[in-house]
């Protein structure tokens, strides 16, 4: 009996001193809770050690009564802490929780106004057994609710945890079971007590509540039971929008959210305990160098998917309290709109900066190439005002020529860049119409004649017969016009430029040749851009800005076809337009 009572003693100093403990983890849910359930249990363990060691009735009753300062709340606390450590903290509204004090509240007054009605205890006697005195009562109908009540809290609160442990995961797996064995051990103590099979008749309850207490409390050192709440950390991870995979040290999957079977669908129940750097084939491929810091990857494209979604890979590892690893968390954040925004934006800055070339173009060719035909013209006029009278008839026609030529260059240059302003600006309507393409390559060719004539070129028009494209008329006479234009200006005199169109199914195509000047490589692939162009001097020293061959090229693609050129140095060059037909089947 002495070693019994000593170690009730010691198992309420030490429900004390744990409740002081459990106060350390304030700031953590439950804590206060926790606390006020093991100051509860000193009371029991500490007025049954004495009640124990008591002679006359007086005095057990006496010790009983301090006992039930902390037996009545000891089921109700502890439905509440469970209620909070599962994540069921919204079931605890006040109605229930008034309902759950109130009735142990009324236990305690019944108890210790018994004397007056008996409604706890109809008897109590003190037996002597060896060298010991047992307390021998005779329940009242209040002593059986109160047991049937606190049964049925603690077996509601020990089911609550059995859930928790059942639906946690592996990660959490741990800090579960200790829960529910916290929740059973006590509950089995009562239970001895209650159907009379523990021994000598003692009550052990007090005994394996410290058991309990103890075991809870290294819990809360070794995993932070009070920080950690595997329910609730579930719950969260079930509502975020971010895929999330948990995996152990080496790498097998042992949790995984809703979202990231949306991610991939390799994600099924079957996949939980499979490593996920081995038995995902192509994925696997990816994510283990994400997860193993052997590539820079850390935006990857699922294998299958056919919304080509882009994902950011997170991972970090997972520390318990003692900062030893226990595995990785990988996140998955679909970035697939912020990649098209970045693309975006990568676009924009490209077209800015095309744009700001063109602009520093533009003015180039204001300040620069539109002056030089009008500073020649004026000192051509200069000279004829000055000389006119002292001129012959020879030097006076080669004067007039060389202004007519000058004013011309600049007419031309001023129309391309007005049109190129206006394209700009998209100023000029797109008219689209039926064309007939030997039509107007002869148009353009008959207007271009004079100037091939004035150089002894021998300018050639052919055309297979019904040729029809879709386009705007006034753009593609103007590319026509500025291709042979070009071409004749970079032929020698004698030379030949033909203009051919044929039919390549499904396209037409137009071709004008030159066996002129040809354009340098260096040339070639900057041809149509303006931040690059380039101006050379026709075979007669003509002058131009390169400006007509962008506008071709915007034009031609306004009208869904393409252009491009191939040359050689000093044996001419071709430029070869296709457009769609159309008599071809358009989607």
């Amino acid at each position: 009996m002495f070693f019994f009572k000593t170690i009730l003693l010691i198992s309420s100093i030490a429900l004390a001193f744990l409740a002081v403990y459990a106060l350390r983890f304030r700031q953590s849910r439950g804590s206060f809770i926790f606390s006020a359930l093991l100051f509860a249990g000193f009371f029991y363990s500490f007025g049954y050690a004495f009640e124990l060691g008591a002679k006359t009735v007086e005095i057990k009753i006496f010790w009983l009564h301090i006992q039930y300062l902390g037996i009545p709340a000891l089921p109700t606390l502890w439905l509440i802490f469970s209620l909070q450590m599962t994540g069921k903290k919204n079931w605890l509204n006040p109605g229930l929780i008034i309902l759950l004090i109130g009735i142990s509240l009324s236990t305690i007054v019944v108890e210790h106004t018994n004397s007056y009605h008996h409604w706890f205890f109809e008897n109590i006697d003190s037996v002597a057994t060896g060298n010991y005195y047992v307390t021998v009562i005779r329940e009242g109908p209040w002593y059986w609710f109160h047991i049937i009540y606190s049964n049925i809290a603690i077996a509601v609160g020990s089911l609550l945890f059995l859930q928790m442990y059942l639906q946690s995961s592996m990660l959490y797996r741990k800090q579960a079971l200790f829960m529910l064995t916290g929740s059973v051990v006590p509950w089995a103590g009562h239970l001895l007590y209650i159907l009379k099979l523990s021994p000598d008749r003692l009550d052990t309850g007090p005994v394996f509540m410290t058991a309990s207490g103890i075991l809870f409390s290294w819990g809360m050192y070794r995993y932070r039971l009070l920080d950690i709440i595997p329910v609730a950390a579930e719950q969260v991870l079930e509502s975020m929008q971010e895929g999330v995979v948990i995996l152990d040290r080496e790498y097998r999957i042992i949790h995984f959210n809703p979202s990231v079977r949306k991610i991939s669908g390799q994600f099924t129940e079957g996949a939980l305990g499979r490593s996920i750097i081995q038995d995902f084939s192509e994925l696997s491929k990816i994510l283990n160098q994400v997860i193993t810091g052997t590539g820079d990857i850390t935006r990857i494209t699922i294998p299958g998917d056919p919304m080509k979604r882009t994902f950011h890979v997170r991972v970090s590892p997972v520390i318990d309290g003692s900062k030893k690893l226990q595995g990785w968390t990988l996140i998955f954040n679909d970035i697939t709109e912020l990649q098209k925004i970045e693309e975006a934006l990568r676009e924009s800055k490209k077209n800015l900066e095309s744009l700001n070339a063109a602009k520093d173009k533009f003015f180039r060719i204001i300040s620069h190439d539109l002056k030089n035909p009008f500073q020649h013209l004026q000192g051509l006029t200069d000279i004829l005002m000055r000389e006119l009278p002292n001129m012959k008839q020879d030097e006076l026609t080669r004067l007039i020529g060389m202004i007519h030529a000058s004013a011309t260059l600049g007419n031309k240059l001023l129309e391309n860049l007005l049109i190129w302003v206006n394209s700009q600006t998209n100023k000029i309507d797109f008219v689209p119409e039926k064309l007939n393409i030997p039509e107007m390559i002869n148009f353009s060719a008959g207007f271009c004649r004079g100037l091939a004539e004035s150089k002894g070129i021998k300018l050639i028009a052919e055309s297979e017969a019904g040729l029809h494209i879709m386009g705007d008329r006034n753009m593609i006479d103007l590319v026509l016009r500025n291709l042979i234009t070009n071409a004749i200006k970079f032929t020698h005199q004698g030379g030949m430029v033909s203009v051919t169109a044929r039919m390549n199914h499904p396209n037409v195509i137009i071709s004008v040749i030159d066996d002129g000047t040809g354009i340098a490589r260096e040339y070639l692939d900057n041809l149509f851009k303006i931040e690059k162009m380039h101006s050379t001097s026709g075979t007669q020293n003509e002058k131009g800005t390169g400006l007509g061959l962008i506008l071709c090229k915007e034009f031609v693609e306004k009208n869904h076809g393409t252009i491009k050129v191939t040359s050689e140095p000093r044996k001419g060059s071709e430029f070869v337009l296709s457009f769609p037909s159309f008599d071809a089947p358009r989607c």
